[in-house]
């Protein structure tokens, strides 16, 4: 059975929002540029990373299908086939620090991509398990918070994440389960004025 690892708190979004990290990923920002409305952190051993992302909710979406449509969008940024193995609401009690339904509701996912790395070609892509927590928070705010996961289970030979030696962490559901329960239960906004309003 695995040991917990150590989580350290980073401020994200100039400090508007914090939440706790594994203190093997680090701050992809520092090695190169991030999109404003994203904050990415990975770990060099594992090849998994963690993004926090804020979007505007998808019209013409209900909410029900959002996380799958977010899961959808994500796949054609990737190129990747991708599998669906579970969609499920999240309890209030799994975002503490968030106001409860139907202010803030929340869903999850569980899934499955087969993505290429950068220059990679697709003969070389990595099996990823993907977990991924959405929390909408409605007037006036209206924002998609997304929290992913994205953990190696089966890195290729011909992958450049296998010259490197990463060793993947997706097949083991139980440690990303621990450390994706322990981001998401952490995540806290602690200025509203982010979203532009209240």
């Amino acid at each position: 059975r695995f040991a917990p690892g150590k989580m350290e708190t980073k401020p994200l979004f100039g400090g508007a929002i914090r939440v706790d990290i594994p203190s093997e990923f680090k701050d992809v920002s520092c090695v190169r540029d991030i999109p404003d409305h994203q904050e990415v952190f990975a770990d060099p051993q594992t090849d998994a990373s963690i993004i926090v992302e804020l979007l505007t909710p998808p019209e013409g979406v209900a909410f029900d299908e959002v996380t799958q449509y977010h899961f959808a969008e994500l796949g054609k940024c990737n190129a990747a086939p991708t599998t669906t193995h579970k969609i499920d609401k999240m309890e209030d009690s799994q975002m503490p620090h968030l106001p409860p339904a139907p202010q803030v509701r929340k869903m999850l996912l569980l899934g499955e991509q087969q993505v290429a790395k950068h220059r990679d070609s697709q003969e070389a892509a990595n099996v990823v398990t993907i977990m991924l927590a959405l929390a909408r928070l409605g007037e006036p705010h209206n924002t998609d918070v997304l929290i992913t996961l994205n953990a190696p289970s089966q890195i290729s030979n011909q992958s450049s994440s296998a010259t490197l030696g990463c060793k993947p962490m997706g097949g083991d559901i139980e440690k990303c389960n621990d450390i994706f329960t322990r981001v998401v239960a952490s995540f806290n906004i602690v200025d509203y004025t982010l979203f532009g309003s209240g």
